[in-house]
Parts: structure tokens; sequence; C-alpha cells
């Protein structure tokens, strides 16, 4: 691994991913026994509204996005789209 990696934070990167990766196989495996219609068009709502705050925020950083914790000196700070002040 590069020093530039380290310095970022790639290990938190690839950390988050083996989480994430831990969770899909979990839900694969492991599925709910309840087939309540109310609980599923609920947690279709939120995994909707979840994916529209996720697409504004990435919309909203356009070429400042990175996975990374810490970014690289290139980028500016985004204070704008969902990112801006609501008061």
């Amino acid at each position: 691994m590069s020093n530039r990696f380290v310095q970022r934070g790639g290990w938190w990167v690839v950390g988050q991913f083996l989480l994430l990766f831990a969770i899909s196989i979990l839900g694969i495996t492991c599925r709910a026994t309840s087939k309540s219609l109310p609980i599923f068009v609920c947690g279709l709502a939120l995994l909707v509204a979840s994916a529209i705050c996720g697409l504004a925020g990435v919309t909203a950083l356009g070429r400042n996005l990175t996975p990374f914790p810490k970014p690289s000196a290139k980028t500016e700070l985004v204070q704008r789209g969902v990112y801006s002040k609501l008061y």
C-alpha cells in the first residue's frame, strides 16, 4: 500500500467495504420471517428516501466526492445542495 493511501485513511475505506459486504451477505442469508405488508412498505419508503438523499449528496459534491476520510488538497468545502445551511 502506498503511504498516500494510509495517510488519507484508506484502511477505514477497506473496513467500511468489509462491513457492507458482511451486511449484504447476512441480508441475503438471514431473511426475516415476518411477512407484514406495513413493515415492508415502511422499509421500502426508507430505502427510497435514503437513495434520494444519497443521490442528492453525490450531485452536490460532484468532483469533490471521495471515499477517503481525509480529502485531497485539490477539493473544496461544499456548502450547497443537501450540504447547505437551513437556518
